[in-house]
């Protein structure tokens, strides 16, 4: 076997003993080189990253339970509240695993300065917060994600303004810790100058928030739900800068002095305010940094929230369910050419003056050149008094409104708000009996037709107009029937619907075919234009005017007067002559008639007279069972006076005209 494998291990070939294998393996190993002793270069590597690791994860470690023991106990509140006039912050719970990462439950921020008092609170929120930024006392948001919030913002304001002013009062938000009302420092802080360092500043990028729920600014607050984005910052008493924010409305609810305005808005809105220097632009000036588009459709439940705007005046308005439409661009506080806005309202009835106006309404906002255009179109109108008697009805009205500036924090009326009914119609004439208040003259029955225009003056209860009606009218004079076609252009120079008043000068009378029941003689007519006239309702109808008469002849003024006894017979057979002209001062009031000065031309005869009519109740200096009743009437050198100062009456036959012109009672 030697021969055939004399070059192999004799191990291999099992010639090895026992004693052999045990001596090698008991044998030292032979001596390592200086490279043997060192590890592998990947293997150090492996070591060091381990050992790096193992410091970053016990420095992450320990600086996460630093942390959220600063947040647990509440020390971050604490530090940005440390001026609680200026900012204060609290929460339910803040948690975070990477440093400036942090999970915030119940988060609330509060703000004021001596213009404005502000609150946020959001229900849970994810947000990336700039550590070091805190060590300049600058809380920075640079990434925030919420869920939850709820926004409000009030201004601070004199004494003064909130004592004139109770619904705006009512209507401001309640902000926690924060006296109310929320009066302005008096006197007012100093400027400060240079930067504040003693203040915290907030800063807020990036910001996405779900399921907003208000957003409640001064007196006008929206509910819901919608979505926010944006974000904003904020040096107390220094400056301001909002935005872009995109607010997203999928059912939004707004209310106007806690009345409701609109609901179930669906829409976008896209706005910037500022940035805002707060020491030269206050809180009360911040509209006019604003800038936004408005985008979006809701339903009315009323028209209501009117009489909030406009509080200061005795317009009421009710009902008026409908829809609107909202498309406005605003550029630094001032409504764009591009701005428009629809309302359909259904039954909404206004009230002035005693006067209850029904209708059915399209209103139309839109800007012209510098002024916002406000047209009101009413259909189905109808008109009754506050205690439902009819008074007016018309197919429709058209309302013109032009708001003298674009302006959104201040509205500057033009002097006049036009108003035009092209196809008035009073039905039933004698439904306003109990308006006219006068039992001398009633109304038996008529129907009138006509139109209107009218302009209202700012405060809404002055202005002037025209009014055009005719018809058919019977009246009840004293007993007498008299009927007759009648055509009247009132020329109303100003009204005062507060002091219930009106003038009516320069208006036109005429009624053709009067007739007279118990009277043979044909129809008679006339036409009279009034200068200086006054009218007055508040207690009755009453009215004064200088009144110039062209008629067939007297019959119906001295038949009103002679049913009572004033003149006799043959001067109203006298004065009957045709063609008569005259001019006259009246005074017409309830259950009383003072003509003086009269003076008719008729044929060859000249009538002058003066004639008092009063009830007997004592109300009057005057007041008497007895009317008064002094008549001159020439015929060239020849005069004679009726005189009616007594009961019955007697004739002067000498010294007439002396005798007329000393007729004191009768003036």
């Amino acid at each position: 076997m030697s021969t055939l494998a004399p070059d192999l291990p004799p191990d291999l070939l099992g010639l090895d003993d026992p004693e052999q294998k045990r001596r090698r393996s008991s044998a030292p190993p032979p001596p390592a080189g200086p490279d043997a002793r060192r590890p592998s270069g990947a293997f150090a590597a492996g070591l060091i990253l381990l050992h790096l690791a193992w410091a970053a994860f016990v420095a992450w470690l320990l600086l996460v339970v630093a942390m959220n023991l600063f947040f647990s106990t509440k020390l971050l509140a604490k530090v940005v509240s440390s001026r609680p006039d200026s900012v204060v912050m609290d929460y339910r719970s803040v948690h975070s695993w990477w440093p400036g990462h942090a999970h915030v439950e119940g988060l609330h921020l509060r703000g004021s300065d001596d213009n404005l008092e502000w609150t946020l609170d959001v229900e849970s929120a994810d947000a990336k917060i700039a550590l070091f930024d805190l060590f300049g006392k600058f809380f920075h948001a640079t990434y925030v994600r919420a869920s939850g919030a709820k926004f409000r913002l009030r201004r601070r304001l004199p004494a003064a303004y909130f004592d004139g002013d109770p619904r705006y009062v009512a209507a401001l938000p309640p902000i926690a810790d924060r006296p109310f009302p929320p009066l302005a420092p008096d006197p007012p802080s100093p400027p400060v100058e240079g930067p504040m360092l003693d203040v915290w500043k907030i800063a807020i990028d990036d910001a996405e928030v779900s399921h907003l729920q208000q957003i409640w600014v001064e007196d006008h607050k929206v509910d819901g739900d919608g979505e926010v984005s944006g974000g904003f910052a904020l040096v107390p008493t220094q400056s301001l800068s909002v935005g872009p924010v995109h607010l997203v409305s999928r059912g939004l609810d707004v209310t106007a002095g806690q009345v409701p305005l609109a609901e179930h808005l669906v829409g976008d809105v896209f706005a910037t305010i500022g940035p805002v220097d707060l020491q030269t632009a206050p809180g009360a000036k911040l509209l006019d940094f604003l800038s936004a588009d408005v985008h979006g459709t809701g339903s009315v439940p009323n028209l209501e929230a009117v009489n909030y705007y406009t509080r200061r005046t005795p317009l009421a308005v009710h009902g008026g369910a409908g829809a609107m439409r909202l498309d406005l661009v605003i550029g630094d506080g001032v409504l764009q050419p591009a701005s428009e806005m629809t309302l359909e309202s259904q039954g909404v009835t206004a009230s002035l003056g005693g006067v209850d106006t029904s209708s059915d309404l399209l209103l139309r906002l839109r800007i012209e050149g510098d002024d916002t255009h406000v047209r009101a179109d009413a259909t189905h109108l109808s008109v009754r008094t506050d205690k439902g008697v009819p008074l007016a009805e018309a197919p429709s009205l058209a309302f013109d409104l032009d708001v003298g500036t674009r302006a959104l924090d201040r509205v500057a009326l033009k002097p006049a708000m036009a108003v035009d009914v092209g196809d008035l119609s009073i039905p039933h004439v004698e439904t306003w009996n109990a308006i006219l208040g006068s039992d001398k003259l009633t109304v038996a029955r008529g129907e009138l037709h006509g139109r209107l225009h009218g302009e209202l003056e700012p405060v809404w209860t002055t202005g002037r107009g025209e009014l055009s009606l005719h018809g058919p009218l019977a009246v009840v004079a004293n007993g007498t029937h008299v009927a007759a076609g009648v055509a009247v252009d009132a020329k109303v120079v100003s009204f005062d619907l507060d002091k219930g008043q009106a003038d009516l000068s320069g208006s036109r009378a005429e009624a053709r075919d009067v007739r007279v029941d118990g009277q043979s003689d044909g129809p008679w007519w006339g036409r009279a234009e009034l200068s200086k006239t006054q009218l007055s309702w508040q207690k009755g109808v009453r009215a004064e005017t200088d009144v110039d008469v062209q008629s067939a002849d007297a019959r119906p003024v001295l038949l009103f007067l002679a049913d009572q006894g004033t003149i006799p017979g043959w001067v109203h057979t006298v004065l009957t002559l045709g063609n008569a002209r005259g001019r006259a001062h009246l005074a017409v009031g309830p259950g009383s008639f003072d003509m003086d000065n009269l003076v008719v031309t008729a044929s060859e005869l000249d009538t002058r007279a003066f004639l008092h009519v009063h009830p007997g109740s004592g109300s009057t200096p005057d007041a008497g069972s007895t009317p008064k009743t002094c008549v001159l009437i020439t015929s060239g050198p020849f005069a004679v006076g009726v005189d009616g100062r007594q009961k019955g009456a007697s004739l002067v036959l000498l010294n007439a005209r002396d005798w007329f012109a000393g007729a004191a009672p009768c003036k």
